[in-house]
């Protein structure tokens, strides 16, 4: 029982201003861009606790998860190390699932069938685990962080930004590779070189070409990640609740406990021999 999303390049390339790109106000959407950079470069560590549930068509499994995360190695030299540990819980305290993740390799450990698993941590692999197409572990990163994956914007990309009313407004990133990707953002978008102040509420991916109609809705995509209440804002704005959904799968994370950039934080977990 893992967190889905989709890729995201290093904090280092998300500062680039040299990518065209389309939009009615561009000088609103650079601002959006920035606020979005700035909020990923100092989102570097979290330990966090709280309640995970996993539901897949009429099933449903709960547990209490422990997680300690690792994005960024500092605000002062924003490498992404994405290393990753969570233990969920079941009743009575029960530990049912372990999972360790690094770029490199990942190990995961089923203790109700008693079964370990290792390898790379490809999209491949995690849709398996999470029943979620194209996630990476970068993506489970972003997420956790309450952070859209896939903000940066690579050349040949274009970009779109659509007001809906004064307070909501859609990024809309057509990929190169055909890939629509929309981040719905809540707040007053900036005037003149005001700092933008906006938090992210859902970001939504359709893994095909997909045209965005002038009015009217879009069909419904393949991954749906929500953002709802605001847990903590001291070095960046974690979410109380985080919703995946992909297909008839769906993944609800509370956070009931937090700590944000901890200083001295090492990624490791006991797996059984």
């Amino acid at each position: 029982m893992i967190l889905a999303g989709c890729t995201t390049r290093p904090a280092t390339e998300e500062k680039k201003n040299d990518i065209p790109a389309q939009s009615q106000d561009k000088q609103a959407l650079d601002a959006m861009l920035r606020c979005m950079s700035d909020e990923s470069s100092v989102a570097c560590s979290l330990t966090a606790e709280g309640s995970i549930t996993l539901k897949d068509g009429n099933s449903s499994q709960s547990g209490h998860f422990e997680l300690k995360s690792k994005r960024l190695q500092s605000i002062s030299m924003p490498q992404r190390v994405d290393s990753l540990s969570m233990i969920v819980t079941g009743p009575f305290g029960i530990t049912g699932a372990k999972f360790l993740g690094a770029p490199d390799e990942y190990q995961f450990y089923n203790a109700i069938e008693g079964e370990k698993y290792r390898g790379r941590p490809d999209p491949k692999t995690l849709q398996s685990m999470t029943g979620m197409k194209g996630l990476t572990l970068e993506s489970l990163s972003d997420v956790l962080y309450g952070l859209a994956p896939s903000a940066s914007i690579a050349i040949g990309d274009s970009v779109i930004l659509r007001s809906v009313s004064e307070f909501r407004h859609v990024l809309y990133i057509h990929r190169t590779s055909g890939i629509l990707e929309a981040i719905t953002v809540n707040g007053k978008l900036p005037v003149g070189n005001e700092k933008a102040k906006l938090t992210i509420i859902q970001y939504e991916r359709w893994n095909h070409s997909v045209g965005i109609p002038n009015t009217g809705t879009m069909p419904k995509a393949d991954i749906i990640i929500s953002y709802q209440g605001l847990y903590e804002n001291k070095d960046f704005a974690l979410p109380n609740f985080i919703t995946a959904r992909s297909g008839s799968t769906e993944l609800d994370i509370e956070y009931t406990n937090a700590d944000q950039n901890p200083k001295n934080l090492i990624v490791k977990i006991k797996m059984p021999q």
